[in-house]
């Protein structure tokens, strides 16, 4: 009896701790978020907030900041991720005296309600309809991806070649050989530990579930991208290595 009661009492335990630390990871994303405002208009950059329509209800929420009528660059998070991971260059002086840069959440994360999705084209027609919003179809974007965003990079290329100009990849997972499905990614696939981790984490092993087929469907097709393309790859990246 007083054995059932520990393991009752060590499962209760064990859920609160892992509910406290999702309000916590709620909380610091929204602080992150806040401060990362309050930041660029510290340093007089205009800043716009916008829900762009994604239809079903669904929104995308983007960010733009500096001047919307220069040219423009578009920076896609990873996986997991929010618009706030490029918070550094959100600042640069240089930068944004000759960029607008728009950012967003994607499918699955922060204040877009567009529900978490493995499909690199869906990834890629939430970042056109975020190009659109604030240019229009009228080839205007450098397209930056880092890490999972580089895949969605990829994509953009390919798919929505009237929206971009140039790509540039960050560490971006780009080879299906080297993304391969982690023992970790079944077992957070499981119905129970989906139940128990943040939704952040949730998104991003829905992701990583499809990614290896989702990078082969583009096997052979990149040498119909046009325009310049830079690679950015550190040589001890664990989770996407030089190789790719």
């Amino acid at each position: 009896m007083v054995k059932k009661i520990l393991k009752i009492t060590g499962i209760a335990l064990s859920v609160l701790v892992v509910l406290a630390l999702i309000a916590v990871n709620v909380l610091f994303a929204r602080y992150d978020e806040m401060k990362t405002v309050r930041t660029i208009k510290d340093g007089g950059i205009p800043v716009q907030h916008a829900l762009v329509d994604y239809g079903d209800d669904h929104v995308i929420s983007a960010w733009s900041i500096g001047d919307t009528s220069n040219k423009k660059a578009l920076f896609i998070h990873g996986s997991p991720g929010h618009w706030v991971d490029w918070a550094a260059l959100y600042t640069d002086t240089q930068l944004v005296r000759d960029y607008c840069l728009v950012s967003y959440d994607r499918p699955g994360y922060g204040g877009t309600t567009v529900p978490a999705n493995g499909s690199l084209a869906l990834q890629a027609d939430i970042a056109a309809k975020v190009m659109d919003h604030f240019c229009g179809t009228n080839a205007c974007y450098t397209v930056v991806g880092h890490s999972y965003g580089g895949g969605v990079v990829e994509e953009v290329l390919l798919n929505h070649p009237d929206n971009a100009v140039a790509g540039i990849y960050v560490a971006g997972t780009l080879s299906p050989e080297h993304q391969p499905i982690r023992w970790y990614n079944h077992i957070a696939a499981l119905r129970l530990i989906q139940w128990i981790i943040p939704k952040a984490f949730e998104s991003s092993n829905i992701e990583m579930m499809e990614l290896p087929g989702e990078l082969r469907k583009n096997k052979g097709l990149q040498s119909t991208i046009f325009g310049p393309i830079t690679l950015i790859q550190g040589t001890g990246d664990v989770l996407v290595p030089f190789a790719t």
